[in-house]
């Protein structure tokens, strides 16, 4: 008899649902750590103690709940099941955006309200890794003897670089089945590449602000959750109160002209610009935020800080801009799974010069790297230097996998719907090979990573773990029909 025939006898799916209790209490736990990533600590926590404090949490959970651990050094661990066969891989990751601001609630508590559990990092990725933890348990209270080991990994530098994935691979290897519960269901079959990158140029503040009469003094921008800039300031200097009161009449007269929330204030000589965007999108669809910080570099366009400056500020503003195609720079991609798109991300005023950091989003036909050049080229000719600060590949499976069959029988089975595969953004997979991105995003609406509020219905939480455990029998039930070793 097959393990999932055994588990519909066993009442498989209502064992899940008497585990509602602990799960929501264990959940709240762990997002009561804050797991925002902090520089590396004098005690050898590479991102931090509180993301250090999650990992060992969920590593005494496993513990508890009956598997064996592991714990890399505090950069990720694992729970694992069983001592033979090919290795299955679901991969995790307790590391959270910072929460920000707009929170009915207190996103370090978890809070339940007409059904839903609210808290930061619920949704993106704490709520799904403890469903695959109950999942795996479940199964394991059939008392099954595994035809393969299961592990479910937790990562800690997803949001941050996915260093630790990559770190993982690099020493261990790729498990021969995999999937990432950090992305939409019922799966993906292929993933955009995503690069972020610089550009500058050789500005130097001696040199710039020799005799102007407006000079750079300071940007900030806010920490953004998606990626796209909600607020972003510029203080100016000018060399006299009259021309500092101009230049706040100009930024009056550019929001007005370009309907932008943009504002000014001034003090003595400074000027303080001021723009305020809206960012609702994830990273990976700029189009349907408003980009605070293109918004400063567009007005920035129309005044002088200094020719080395303005070089800079007018290429960004004429070849990027408010665009999130990349259109002026000649690298607009369409294919027939998805299109490019490119944002202003960041800006840094240093001692080193002035630098904007983009991001970059490709369709998995288009090679990054090829992209990269192409910008380049034009950057040159412009005197200007690009620098990559990361780069995550994008892939395309073949739909006829096995794996993609499976985790969609999987997904059909407990739902009964039949949905499309998808093509999804950036997960730990594009660091795996052969892994495939696998829920736990049930509907676009339900898409609530990383904004204010985040939150997950229960009855999401308890399907996802259905969901899982029938994923986990059915690969066992491959495994042992294929007689893999």
């Amino acid at each position: 008899m097959g393990f999932l025939k055994q588990a519909e006898e066993w009442g498989l799916d209502q064992r899940i649902d008497g585990c509602q209790k602990e799960m929501i209490e264990k959940l709240a736990a762990l997002v009561a750590i804050p797991s925002i990533a902090t520089e590396m600590t004098d005690y050898g926590m590479p991102y931090g103690p509180d993301i250090a404090n999650a990992l060992h949490y969920a590593l005494e959970l496993a513990e508890e709940l009956g598997f064996a651990t592991h714990n890399e050094d505090d950069r990720y661990g694992w729970a694992e099941t069983g001592d033979r066969g090919p290795l299955v891989g679901i991969f995790t990751h307790l590391d959270i955006v910072p929460a920000g601001d707009g929170w009915t609630f207190d996103p370090f508590q978890v809070t339940e309200q007409d059904g839903c559990l609210y808290g930061r990092g619920i949704l993106d990725n704490k709520g799904p890794a403890v469903a695959c933890l109950y999942a795996l348990k479940t199964c394991c209270d059939m008392g099954i003897s595994w035809p393969c080991r299961v592990r479910i990994w937790f990562g800690t530098n997803e949001e941050k670089g996915m260093n630790d994935i990559q770190l993982y691979i690099r020493k261990y290897g790729a498990p021969d089945f995999a999937f990432v519960p950090d992305s939409q269901f019922p799966l993906s079959y292929s993933e955009l590449g995503t690069t972020t990158f610089r550009i500058r140029n050789h500005y130097r503040r001696e040199v710039n602000d020799q005799g102007q009469p407006l000079r750079l003094v300071k940007f900030e921008t806010k920490e953004h959750a998606n990626g796209i800039p909600p607020y972003a300031s510029v203080r100016l200097e000018a060399e006299s109160e009259e021309l500092a009161e101009a230049v706040c009449g100009q930024v009056s007269r550019f929001a007005g002209q370009r309907a932008m929330a943009l504002r000014a204030s001034r003090q003595g000589r400074q000027v303080l610009v001021e723009s305020e965007g809206r960012a609702s999108a994830h990273w990976n669809d700029p189009w349907t935020a408003v980009n605070a910080l293109a918004q400063l570099v567009l007005f920035l366009h129309t005044v002088s800080v200094g020719a080395e400056a303005d070089r800079l500020i007018g290429f960004v503003a004429e070849k990027i801009g408010t665009e999130t195609d990349g259109a002026s720079l000649g690298i607009r991609t369409v294919t027939e799974t998805a299109s490019l798109s490119l944002a202003l991300e960041g800006v840094c005023l240093d001692d080193f010069g002035l630098a904007f950091q983009l991001f970059l989003i490709a369709p998995a036909q288009v090679r990054c790297e090829v992209l990269l050049d192409s910008i380049l080229r034009s950057i040159r000719n412009a005197h200007m230097e690009l620098a990559v600060s990361s780069m995550g590949p994008g892939f395309m499976h073949d739909q006829e996998m096995p794996l993609l069959k499976l985790l969609y029988q999987s997904y059909c089975q407990v739902t009964g719907s039949q949905d499309p595969v998808k093509v999804c953004g950036g997960t730990y997979a594009k660091f795996i090979p052969g892994a495939v991105p696998f829920g736990a995003i049930f509907t676009p609406e339900k898409d609530l990573c990383h904004v204010p509020d985040e939150h997950i219905e229960i009855r999401d939480l308890m399907l996802w773990t259905k969901i899982y455990a029938n994923a986990l029998l059915r690969i066992a039930d491959y495994v042992e029909e294929a007689g893999h070793e």
